[in-house]
């Protein structure tokens, strides 16, 4: 199923007017996150754990992504590729959801933090009819995905829309 749902998502450039913006920044007051000798985040109690990504389902390739207000819409999960970078413990990532309700755009840089959390540099962006109200949200900056409940895809942890409030999921699968 999940290949036929992939095949169908369909990746384009979005020409919508981002006219109506919120922009949401985190701030080192945001989240208690030291920077590690490597230039790498760290939250606060947290210790370092090497990951090796090839048994915890994070590869390079294609991932389904997905945004739920787009879903519910009966839309096809979006695709984003991570590939190999410079920086051997960074992948970049880059892809996109779209449907005539709205688009999903990620773009940045992921990498293990541990078996079940990604770290995440850079920017998403997206806007939907039913959970944006049509304007656009931006997330920039550092981010965190978990998979818990051994569940088959990373959920960006901050999960609030810019201007409206409401609850908005993102997720990166496995596969």
């Amino acid at each position: 199923m999940k290949k036929i749902l992939l095949a169908l998502a369909i990746l384009s450039s979005c020409g919508r007017q981002e006219k109506n913006k919120t922009v949401m920044e985190k701030s080192p007051a945001d989240t208690a996150v030291t920077i590690q000798e490597d230039g790498s985040p760290q939250a606060a109690n947290e210790k370092p754990v090497k990951i090796d990504s090839t048994k915890t389902g994070l590869r390079t390739g294609r991932h389904g992504l997905s945004l739920q207000w787009l879903l519910f819409n009966k839309s096809a999960p979006g695709i984003a590729f991570i590939n190999k970078t410079d920086d051997a413990e960074w992948l970049s990532i880059r892809g996109e959801q779209q449907s005539s309700e709205g688009y999903l755009k990620i773009n940045g840089k992921i990498k293990m933090a541990q078996a079940d959390k990604l770290l995440f540099e850079g920017e998403i962006i997206f806007s939907t009819t039913t959970g944006t109200g049509g304007e656009v949200c931006e997330k920039k900056g550092s981010q965190v995905f978990l998979s818990t409940k051994n569940r088959k895809y990373w959920r960006l942890q901050d999960m609030t829309t810019c201007n409206t409030g409401n609850t908005s999921y993102i997720d990166i699968y496995f596969d």
